[in-house]
């Protein structure tokens, strides 16, 4: 059948109300030989440019001391009394089948032994305003209008859609400002709460961000810098975490993520503007260093105000870091210490992390491994990133996350969806996977494709 792409979405742009930096046939489908377009060199496979990864264990893959180890973490993230015993607090040992979708999705992160392939499908809340428009009595870009003006509806659109297709795993992020917000036919105009005048409009077909009409001025020192990553930092307010626990609470059995935001390119580039923080790579090296240093500990004090609302694992990541758009030979320079350093702060944590770096993740996935992260995801098929190759080359490091082509969600079959998702889980299975689009699920997916993809995991149907 004929296909358009779905539009794509960044972290940044849902959290703090920035563009995406992914647009519409932005990644191949192949993975070609990674060339550094300014500089003329190959970038993409040079094993002597940084430290070889831990070879692999021969143990067990499933024993407690791999299971749980982790490069950067030394023993590993500590579990819960529940995970290390799997007691029943009524007495005596608990039965795998009596998991909890949360216990469930720790154990498949963790790597160890799950009686099912758990699924988070990644649903941002423009899919449910879509999907229960009808059923709501307005159109979608209406539901969208009253979920910029009163944010806390998102939390409403998005839990109802995961109890509705009975997911194990959601995202559920801080709530952002409200905005005064005009409609005019399909577009939706920010206006000004004093003067009325417009300052921007909302990208509705990629994810619901704030894109102004006049960008703020780049960064061009560290002093602005850090005045900009402290308005970050105190954009957490204890009002917005309290709120956030208690949509957590809505939902006390399954699985949620919270996001502290963009640790490295999403946000440089919100600071610098795109093509001067590609060109800083060349002209400015210290300067994006040290700010990406400085962006990793404003989004450590962001993610320690997340853990009192009771999540279960952060979702950090930058599709701007993708090889779809910045060299891998940067990535590692850049990129790779910041992610670093937000994982080893939190390796004493009961907390889980996971990695989202969609499009062209394909040369950079042994270095994904490498920041500490117990996930990588999404996986992206668009970006030209296969399961069973992640699998093959980090599936004994990390656990991983994603893969569904987010294509066949938005314009496929139920059937075809399932049959992608069984595919999907005999490559990534039978642990340390996870079932997920393989970047957000599309909003104009229609509900009987995800149920389709959820179903493949809750009930096995990958084993028939």
């Amino acid at each position: 059948m004929q296909r358009s792409p779905p539009p794509r979405r960044g972290l940044e742009h849902e959290e703090r109300g920035e563009p995406s930096v992914k647009g519409d046939g932005g990644f191949e489908r192949t993975v070609p030989q990674f060339k550094d377009t300014m500089m003329g060199e190959d970038v993409s496979s040079d094993p002597g440019s940084r430290p070889s990864p831990p070879e692999a264990s021969t143990a067990d893959p499933m024993s407690e001391e791999q299971t749980m180890a982790n490069p950067m973490m030394g023993e590993g993230l500590r579990p819960s009394p529940l995970e290390a015993t799997t007691a029943n607090p009524m007495g005596g040992a608990q039965s795998m089948a009596e998991l909890t979708p949360r216990e469930l999705m720790r154990r498949a992160m963790r790597r160890q032994p799950t009686p099912r392939i758990p699924t988070m499908p990644q649903i941002c809340h423009d899919t449910p305003v879509r999907i229960f428009a009808s059923e709501d009595g307005v159109d979608w870009l209406e539901g969208m209008k009253r979920c910029i003006e009163d944010p806390s509806l998102i939390y409403d659109y998005v839990i109802r859609l995961v109890e509705a297709v009975d997911c194990d795993g959601l995202r559920l992020f801080v709530k952002p400002e409200p905005m005064s917000i005009r409609r005019s036919g399909d577009d939706l105009f920010v206006l000004d709460p004093e003067t009325g005048r417009r300052t921007g409009r909302i990208d509705t077909m990629g994810g619901g961000g704030f894109i102004p009409d006049k960008p703020p001025p780049p960064v061009e020192d560290l002093d602005a810098a850090a005045r900009r990553l402290e308005a970050m930092v105190q954009e957490f307010t204890d009002e917005k975490m309290d709120l956030l626990r208690q949509a957590r609470d809505r939902v006390p059995t399954r699985f949620v993520a919270g996001a502290p935001g963009g640790i490295t390119m999403n946000t440089y580039t919100a600071f610098r503007g795109r093509e001067r923080a590609m060109i800083d790579f060349y002209d400015r090296p210290d300067f994006v260093s040290a700010v990406m240093d400085m962006q990793a500990d404003a989004v450590i004090q962001r993610a320690e105000k997340l853990l009192a609302t009771g999540i279960d694992v952060f979702y950090i990541g930058d599709p701007a870091s993708s090889a779809s758009l910045i060299s891998p030979k940067h990535f590692e320079k850049f990129c790779l210490p910041a992610y670093q350093k937000f994982c080893h702060h939190f390796r004493d944590e009961d907390i889980l992390i996971y990695i989202h770096v969609c499009g062209n993740s394909d040369p950079i996935l042994e270095m994904l491994a490498d920041t500490g992260a117990h996930v990588v995801e999404p996986l992206d098929p668009m970006g030209g990133v296969s399961v069973a190759d992640a699998k093959r080359r980090i599936g004994d490091r990390v656990a991983l996350m994603g893969g569904v082509d987010t294509l066949t969600l938005a314009n496929g079959t139920p059937e075809e969806v399932r049959a992608e998702a069984i595919q999907k889980c005999r490559e990534g299975g039978p642990y340390g996977y996870i079932l997920a689009a393989g970047d957000m699920v599309p909003p104009e997916t229609p509900l009987e494709n995800l149920q389709a993809m959820v179903d493949v995991a809750t009930k096995s149907l990958w084993e028939a």
